[in-house]
């Protein structure tokens, strides 16, 4: 069942368009992988979820308005989750992305640390480093984590892409990974 729209657009409302073209991107990609996708969306909201056996996707985009704070101005929040549960038996290829913190000297590390624009990197083989650097998922501007490990592959992100075309590559990388 495709990403429908659960409400018109009564109101000609420009969020409504928005919200309408991120559904039929998302829809898109589902049809070319082959993958079932439920969602809806209308002016305020696009939420759908992919699921297989293996690929876990999760996106929501809205648009709330801001109160008090800013009255008029529109609040947008948006997620991608993608969880591939495929054990990843090399440890060559375990990397973990995240935000500079102060947490991140508590992490357990990785061989090899990295500092990549607001990022901090560790990973085993800089290899892996390049390779995701070459995929295109550091263009990404707002990347919360992505973490390749034993237990699969978690890739965070506070966007929903407009172009599903470094996801697609994204995941077509991790599964060769397992």
């Amino acid at each position: 069942m495709p990403i429908i729209q659960n409400q018109l657009n009564t109101d000609n409302s420009p969020w409504y368009k928005i919200m309408e073209e991120r559904a039929i991107v998302w829809n898109e990609f589902a049809r070319a992988n082959n993958l079932e996708t439920e969602g809806f969306y209308n002016a305020n909201i696009v939420t759908f979820e992919i699921k297989t056996h293996k690929l876990n996707l999760f996106g929501i985009r809205q648009n709330s308005n801001t109160g008090a704070i800013l009255v008029g101005m529109n609040h947008i929040s948006e997620e991608l989750n993608i969880t591939i549960i495929s054990p990843i038996n090399s440890s060559k290829n375990y990397i973990r992305i995240r935000k500079r913190g102060f947490l991140n000297l508590f992490r357990k590390q990785l061989k090899n640390r990295i500092r990549h624009n607001n990022y901090h990197i560790t990973c085993q083989e800089e290899t892996i480093f390049n390779d995701l650097k070459k995929l295109g998922i550091l263009s990404f501007k707002k990347i919360k984590k992505l973490t390749i490990n034993k237990k699969g592959v978690k890739l965070v992100l506070f966007e929903l892409p407009h172009d599903t075309s470094v996801i697609e590559s994204f995941i077509k990388y991790c599964n060769n990974l397992a």
